[in-house]
């Protein structure tokens, strides 16, 4: 069997633009070779239909075999790519989905934060003195950090990805007391950032007119169609194991 011979022969398609890969046709030849010497036991009528066909194509029977085994590689080939696209396809439109579900979440907080917040000038300064922030090394953050995340999250442009971000100094204390200790929260959607003291239950914007920013949040578009397949593809998964 010469397999630049069988491809030549081949009579459905053009092969020198197919999938087939090295480790593919070697598969086939052997393949091939089974059915030839019928090593997987093929029906009588299995082996006539083969005779038949090749007759009526003029070709010879292991050519016939060649074709058949390359349309069945072939064939299984595509079906995996339509199922890899197509979950491709599904885990884009879930995700989008998702965070989809986040920002009308955060539009909301946003929207009803706006009205009783705060104008401050997003410079590093101002937001140090906003906060209270543990010198312990056991703090999650240090304070330089969470100033920086604050003042990036502010000043960058409206193209930012959403963020809802919780930060926690801990205990000022060395005795464990929580006074002196700071909790913030973080939140940028649409372009408008805020930052919550939670303490003080004290919202900060950093953009004065905060119209404009009640007519940024206002542009945000809930897409009811992709909610509800988002609904569908959630009722479909198995419950969670109660651990």
């Amino acid at each position: 069997m010469n397999l630049t011979q069988l491809i030549a022969g081949y009579t459905e398609s053009d092969l020198s633009t197919s999938p087939l890969t090295e480790s593919d046709y070697d598969a086939i030849l052997e393949s091939v070779k089974k059915i030839d010497s019928n090593d997987v036991g093929l029906a009588f009528s299995s082996k006539f239909i083969l005779g038949e066909a090749a007759k009526q194509k003029g070709i010879s029977v292991i050519q016939e075999i060649f074709n058949s085994e390359v349309n069945r590689v072939l064939k299984s080939k595509a079906v995996d790519k339509h199922n890899s696209d197509n979950q491709v396809f599904i885990d884009t439109r879930m995700a989008k989905a998702q965070h989809q579900r986040e920002q009308k979440r955060l539009v909301s907080a946003a929207t009803k934060a706006i009205a009783n917040s705060t104008f401050i000038k997003p410079t590093k300064t101002n937001i140090n003195k906003l906060v209270n922030w543990s010198p312990s090394r056991h703090a999650e953050y240090r304070k330089s950090e969470v100033i920086d995340t604050i003042y990036l999250a502010a000043t960058k442009g409206e193209s930012e990805p959403t963020i809802d971000l919780l930060f926690s100094s801990g205990s000022c204390s060395e005795r464990g007391s929580l006074l002196g200790s700071g909790s913030y929260r973080l939140i940028k959607v649409l372009g408008v950032c805020l930052f919550l003291d939670e303490r003080s239950n004290s919202w900060y914007r950093f953009k004065e007119d905060h119209d404009n920013l009640l007519c940024s949040l206002n542009l945000f578009e809930f897409d009811d169609e992709l909610e509800t397949e988002f609904a569908e593809f959630e009722s479909s998964l198995p419950p969670e194991l109660p651990f």
